[in-house]
């Protein structure tokens, strides 16, 4: 009988255990009793104030280890869901390696509400996986709060951004499509759609010809152009929509391969021979096409105020693998004694390769050998557009 009495305070001990996820002590000792279930709290702060459809939703989650443990390989997943449980907007995902055991971790979001939904009463919802110290068995912690959205009069979002290309060479276009939807319960006139590079100061717009009705949207087609001289890096791209009521505004970043260190010779041709003042010398220029595509090639010469000059053929076009020589015909002024310099500029299709190829000439005394001078130029100024088209086609 007493072995029976023993069992069944057994059983009925364990059941209560199993049964109270709460931090006990045992009698006569502080100890807590733990269960996998208590280990692990969890809260949220929400810091927006009167929260609205279409703008930002501040909070922060505080998840805290009570137990003697790591909690590792942390996965951390929150979203928002409506009354049918029915996820709205973006789900936050977040990965830590671990939460050390007395430690706790406070997460800080920014979560953009929908301005298509309803307004009312939501549920924020976060859930925590991973495996304590002792365990290879994953653990799964749970917690959610209401909170409550509210439409405002006036309320204008980015809804959607398409970027045709995110990587664009200078000369060439940035294309987007913005989807601009209005959020609030009033109708919005007179809004204006934006892209602009500040750092460039280029900007372009488009205003919508009617109005925007609430909870409709409207989508824009943009082309912002790059100039050629634009220099290579990465640029912040802003889009803004806005009217007298309200607005918004979004940042994409964009690439621009410029042409400026491929375009800008570092290293000037040095003409061995001098030039006569008031004769016509001739440079031959070798043009390999290297890459495997025809190209239309142009030239021209800037920076003679000492004297006139031109390129013959001024276009060529090369086939895959073709060279073609041309020459550049100089001709000094009489009084441009002394150390001269001019340009050559090379376009292909149109749109400049090499901005300023740099030649240094000396003006005062007869050349004693052209030929040799030719050739020199041949063969430095080749390998220049050589490994131009070298590394264009690698871009």
């Amino acid at each position: 009988m007493t072995n029976n009495i023993a069992r069944l305070f057994t059983i009925f001990v364990t059941a209560l255990f199993l049964a109270t996820p709460v931090v006990a002590e045992l009698p006569g000792s502080s100890t807590p009793i733990f269960t996998f279930d208590n280990r692990l709290t969890i809260g949220a702060d929400i810091e927006t104030t009167n929260p609205t459809l279409g703008n930002d939703l501040d909070f922060t989650i505080l998840i805290e280890n009570v137990y003697t443990e790591n909690f590792e390989d942390v996965e951390i997943t929150t979203w928002i869901a409506d009354d049918n449980e029915k996820k709205v907007g973006e789900k936050i995902e977040t990965s830590l390696e671990k939460i050390n055991d007395g430690n706790d971790e406070e997460l800080n979001y920014i979560w953009q509400i929908p301005g298509d939904i309803s307004e009312g009463k939501y549920t924020l919802n976060v859930e925590v996986d991973g495996k304590w110290d002792n365990t290879n068995e994953k653990r799964t912690y749970d917690f959610s709060k209401e909170i409550s959205f509210e439409r405002a009069d006036h309320t204008l979002m980015i809804d959607e951004v398409e970027i045709l290309r995110d990587n664009v060479k200078a000369g060439s276009t940035i294309d987007a499509s913005v989807t601009v939807l209005n959020a609030g319960t009033e109708d919005e006139n007179n809004v204006i759609i934006e892209l602009n590079i500040n750092k460039l100061d280029l900007s372009v717009q488009s205003k919508l010809t009617s109005t925007l009705l609430d909870s409709r949207d409207s989508t824009q087609y943009l082309t912002l152009e790059i100039p050629e001289n634009t220099k290579s890096g990465t640029y912040d791209l802003q889009i803004r929509v806005y009217n007298g009521y309200a607005q918004d505004v979004m940042t994409k970043q964009i690439t621009i391969e410029g042409s400026d260190e491929l375009m800008e010779q570092e290293t000037s041709v040095k003409i061995a021979d001098e030039m006569t003042p008031g004769k016509a010398s001739v440079v031959s220029i070798k043009i390999t096409n290297d890459d495997n595509e025809r190209k239309v090639m142009t030239f021209e010469i800037s920076g003679m105020d000492w004297g006139s000059a031109r390129v013959d053929p001024s276009q060529i076009t090369l086939d895959a693998g073709e060279s073609v020589t041309v020459a550049m015909h100089i001709v000094p002024d009489k009084d441009s004694s002394g150390k001269q310099t001019f340009n050559l500029i090379v376009k292909e299709d149109g749109k400049t390769v090499i901005q300023n190829q740099k030649f240094e000439a000396n003006v005062g005394g007869l050349s004693a050998s052209s030929t040799a001078t030719n050739l020199v130029i041949v063969m430095i100024l080749a390998l220049a557009v050589f490994l131009f088209w070298k590394n264009y086609r690698k871009q």
